[in-house]
């Protein structure tokens, strides 16, 4: 029997010094954050020269206090440690939200905020981002070679920027890293899957446009790299699921046939060879339909559509 991690709220007397006094005429206000081991009594001391009429210094101090030498001598705090991370986090939202009363701070909780964060984000890195990367492409001629099975009317198409999937990889990553719960194991295998095909299509490209092969990256060493790929998914998520949730224990090689909602369908052993196939398979239909402009994209922007209030809301749909 395994056990059951489970979670209390409970109130706790945080510690915070200051230098300087907040009034009417404050101009500035200085947050400051001590370092691992150090108490916020004596980082504060640092500061002493911006605390000049019209500053006000707020050191608050990390929740866990410890001894710096093992169990004996200086005390020393820290904000918190790879464990249960999650859990701190929101523990230090509510605990600068109430000392710095900043209105509507607390919005960083909540998945629907951060999930529209992030596409902001991602909208903005791929409008500043784009340009820069499809301008240094150009100046390099990197360019897309025309396909000979092509028809006549796409040959057009030749010289056209190639490599324009780091503006898609840069505007997921970097807006993932920013707003997701990077300790989250699904978070992390999703990050993994992305980055490692991402790899294998630059590959591909940099072989065509850079070494001037025209068949870029052999297509057996592309179906071996997503093989590879699928393999490590589906092994962590058969054989480790705790690592992911510990409900997810008996139910890691199950899927729900679809319009049956009481009705799932136990793979077994054959659930890694299914992720292989579903992770090998979508990755060569992206692929294949990638070519003709806005066709894959196009593609893909539905199912994200489709996929999007499925994610944001996953409990609300679970229970339909």
């Amino acid at each position: 029997m395994l056990p059951k991690e489970k979670h209390i709220t409970v109130s706790r007397t945080a510690r915070y010094f200051t230098l300087g006094e907040l009034s009417q005429s404050t101009k500035d206000i200085w947050i400051v954050l001590h370092g691992h081991r150090q108490l916020a009594g004596d980082f504060i001391n640092i500061f002493n020269e911006l605390a000049v009429e019209g500053s006000f210094i707020i050191a608050p101090e990390g929740l866990m206090r410890l001894y710096i030498k093992g169990d004996y001598g200086d005390v020393g705090a820290s904000w918190m440690t790879k464990e249960d991370r999650e859990s701190d986090i929101n523990d230090y939202v509510k605990y600068l939200d109430k000392l710095y009363n900043i209105p509507g701070f607390g919005v960083f909780r909540y998945i629907t905020f951060r999930s529209g964060a992030a596409a902001v984000t991602a909208l903005v890195i791929a409008f500043w981002l784009g340009p820069k990367i499809i301008r240094k492409l150009r100046e390099r001629q990197i360019g897309e070679a025309a396909k000979l099975e092509a028809p006549k009317t796409h040959l057009s198409k030749a010289g056209t920027p190639t490599m324009g999937g780091l503006i898609v990889l840069f505007s997921i990553v970097v807006p993932a890293l920013l707003w997701a719960d990077i300790t989250n194991m699904y978070i992390v295998l999703i990050l993994f899957v992305t980055m490692a095909l991402g790899a294998v299509g630059f590959l591909d490209d940099y072989l065509k446009v850079v070494k001037k092969k025209p068949k870029g990256l052999i297509g057996r060493y592309k179906i071996v790299g997503q093989v590879v790929v699928g393999l490590v998914v589906g092994g962590i998520i058969y054989f480790h699921p705790e690592w992911f949730d510990p409900t997810l224990v008996p139910v890691s090689s199950k899927t729900t046939v679809p319009f049956f909602k009481n009705l799932e369908f136990d793979f077994g052993v054959l659930y890694i060879p299914m992720v292989i196939f579903v992770i090998t398979a979508t990755s060569n239909a992206v692929n294949l339909t990638d070519g003709l402009d806005g066709l894959a994209i196009g593609t893909v922007g539905i199912v994200g559509a489709t996929i999007a209030p499925l994610v944001s809301k996953p409990r609300a749909y679970a229970t339909m």
